[in-house]
């Protein structure tokens, strides 16, 4: 009988976590959904090349925004809440782009769904923060790839609607009534937490074992600004970095390498699929190396891996190259969220969503800055841009410390066996 309350707790954090990990794969899914159907929107407007990036830049735009409003509501009411909104306006906004008529229409269109889209990714952000806080062991990167399973499980739809030739309009409602679905078993799932609460010392001691720093700070009231700004500029060029591989892997093969389009796309492929695979296997590397490890040595493989794509003479070495950047960065970004939200401050939800909105913007950044060094040089010399950024992470790993402020990035064994008998772990 003694045991009950610790079973039912453990099934809590399960429904939680499993909720979380819906929450996630929502948005990665909508977005998915969105990005497989642009050439049919862009046709069925007729707008041109440069009117479709300028209108892109609006859901950005949006994003930014509606993330800093996120951060607020986030504080007044907890994440469930916000990221059910988010959600919904999500999926409803998703209908907009297929009544656009031009670049202005669509880009009002844009905006909206960018505004579901930030409040959904703070939220989810947050909400993960809370249960691997819960849990109290490493979870935010197994999160993060279910994100990734949702944009598979999106791009596979787009293929399949585009098969039979379903039109956008039914397309986008089938996939926003499939999504506002999901969104309510998330929310059932998800525990009902309510305001942000304060930040106790116990807490921070979990926080501290979980992302395997094992020994509190002097101080649990207070955090430099500048550990505030580093996670901030570490979630920018890191995310900047990673977001290079989605816009030039395929390009690099073709462009530098001199291979077909087709033999491209396996380049972002391979990517992708390492990124997802790496994201679930991190959260057993944090919690036996700690978070500074991760970030530290995930930084420096990526640097090596983009390094490889470099100097690659052939498309298969520049195919390991992409292989080994995706296994290095993919813990990177998920240790700066879970640091950010686990800071004792006051609204840290508030600090939450500055560091995401960080690096949401060095991810819209990165394609660009990258094709205007190529524009001056090669896009060989460009992909250099990203991998001297990741050599940064091994300079501000020690940011993302536990927020309890502990001075070991790897726990004592002590400490492992104490997580492993933690109740849901």
């Amino acid at each position: 009988m003694s045991s009950a309350p610790g079973i039912r707790q453990t099934r809590a954090v399960a429904k939680a976590r499993f909720g979380a990990s819906v929450a996630f794969a929502i948005v990665g899914f909508l977005l998915a959904v969105w990005l497989v159907h642009i050439p049919a929107v862009q046709q069925a407007t007729g707008i041109s090349k440069a009117e479709l990036g300028t209108t892109l830049l609006a859901l950005g735009l949006g994003s930014l925004i509606s993330m800093q409003a996120g951060g607020l509501l986030i504080s007044r009411f907890g994440a469930r809440m916000p990221l059910l909104a988010g959600h919904l306006l999500l999926a409803v906004t998703l209908l907009a782009p297929a009544f656009a008529t031009d670049a202005v229409t669509l880009g009002i269109a844009l905006f909206l769904f960018g505004l579901g889209n930030g409040l959904a990714d703070v939220s989810m952000n947050a909400e993960a923060v809370e249960v691997e806080r819960d849990r109290g062991k490493a979870i935010m990167s197994s999160m993060h790839a279910f994100f990734s399973i949702g944009t598979a499980l999106g791009a596979a739809y787009g293929w399949l609607v585009q098969t039979v030739q379903l039109a956008v309009l039914p397309s986008f409602v089938i996939a926003a009534a499939l999504a506002v679905g999901f969104a309510f078993v998330a929310m059932a799932l998800l525990p009902k937490r309510g305001a942000e609460p304060d930040v106790t010392t116990s807490e921070l001691l979990a926080v501290s074992r979980a992302s395997g720093d094992s020994r509190p700070g002097k101080s649990t009231r207070t955090v430099p600004i500048s550990q505030i700004v580093l996670l901030a500029l570490l979630a920018f060029v890191l995310m900047l970095a990673e977001g290079v591989a989605s816009d030039w892997s395929a390009l690099h093969a073709v462009d530098v390498l001199g291979e077909s389009e087709a033999t491209g796309a396996i380049a972002y492929g391979a990517f992708a699929v390492s990124m997802t695979v790496a994201r679930f296997m991190v959260d057993f590397v944090v919690r036996r190396f700690g978070s500074v490890a991760v970030v530290r040595f995930g930084s420096l493989i990526s640097a090596v891996g983009l390094g490889i794509v470099v100097v690659s003479p052939a498309f298969w070495v520049a195919l390991v190259g992409w292989t080994v950047f995706a296994l290095g960065v993919a813990g990177v970004v998920p240790q700066i969220f879970t640091a950010a939200g686990n800071l004792p401050v006051k609204k840290r939800a508030v600090v939450l969503s500055r560091i995401v909105s960080a690096g949401y913007v060095g991810m819209l950044a990165g394609p660009a800055v990258v094709g205007w060094v190529a524009g001056f040089t090669d896009l060989s010399i460009a992909l250099t841009v990203p991998l001297v950024l990741c050599l940064l992470g091994l300079v501000g790993a020690s940011s993302v410390r536990a927020a309890a402020g502990g001075s070991s990035a790897k726990p004592t064994s002590g400490d492992a066996e104490g997580t492993a008998a933690r109740p849901g772990s």
